[in-house]
């Protein structure tokens, strides 16, 4: 559980989705962090921010100036 709730701390959209889910059930973050549904996005959020980003493209200016 101490691996989601470090999640949960430096996560945002993971945060966002066990905050609701906490709300909608009257759950502690203790209960939360136990589901395995939320573990499952908690595995979800991880992979897709473990990801790097090897190039950046950037276009900034007018266009035509």
């Amino acid at each position: 559980m101490n691996d989601y709730k470090e999640l949960y701390e430096t996560n945002a959209d993971f945060r966002r989705f066990v905050d609701k889910a906490m709300n909608d059930h009257g759950w502690t973050l203790e209960e939360a962090l136990e589901c395995k549904t939320l573990q499952d996005v908690g595995d979800y959020y991880r992979k897709n921010t473990s990801e790097k980003i090897t190039k950046i493209e950037m276009n900034a200016g007018c266009g035509g100036c």
